[in-house]
């Protein structure tokens, strides 16, 4: 709405302002909401957008996902809390993908700058693909039981689809 207007124009300023946005500037293969299918394990997938990718001076592709959170403290701290596991199945995808060619995935958070960064090294992906798998036997355990716990960040709460399904 109308009220958040102010907020766009000063997002999109903080970006404007950043050296990121020079580099991105710069780069003439760019994508905007780049589609991507991640397989996971039990015959899962996951389908999401990046935010913006764009190919480096050297070749190597660089994946955005822009965040709008407020922050206060480290937001390395605010992506492990909130964000692990998106982190990590953007990584695993980007990785997948993109192959050798990714550089890294980075969290640019609007309001401040701050970026955190994940690079697809061997034990990263290994980490992720892991982590992934575990979630998935997690959800399918969950899905057949027909039993959810109900998690104890409820703000995670508000846009998931199974709400119901835990009584939330």
């Amino acid at each position: 709405g109308p009220d958040l207007e102010p907020l766009a124009v000063q997002l999109l300023e903080n970006w404007l302002a950043t050296s990121r946005w020079e580099e991105v500037r710069r780069r003439v293969e760019r994508k905007s909401e780049g589609p991507f299918v991640l397989q996971l394990a039990a015959g899962r997938s996951l389908v999401g957008r990046f935010d913006l990718l764009y190919r480096d001076a050297a070749g190597g592709w660089h994946v955005l996902d822009y965040k709008t959170d407020r922050i206060e403290g480290p937001a390395a701290d605010r992506v492990e809390a909130n964000y692990k596991l998106q982190q990590e199945a953007y990584g695993l995808a980007m990785s997948r993908l993109l192959g050798g060619e990714v550089v890294e995935g980075v969290f640019t958070f609007l309001r401040t700058g701050a970026e955190v960064v994940w690079r697809p090294t061997s034990s990263a992906v290994a980490e992720a693909e892991g982590h992934l798998a575990r979630v998935v036997a997690s959800w399918d355990s969950a899905i057949g039981a027909q039993v959810f716990s109900k998690t104890e960040q409820v703000r995670h709460c508000i846009r998931c689809g199974y709400r119901v399904l835990c009584g939330r």
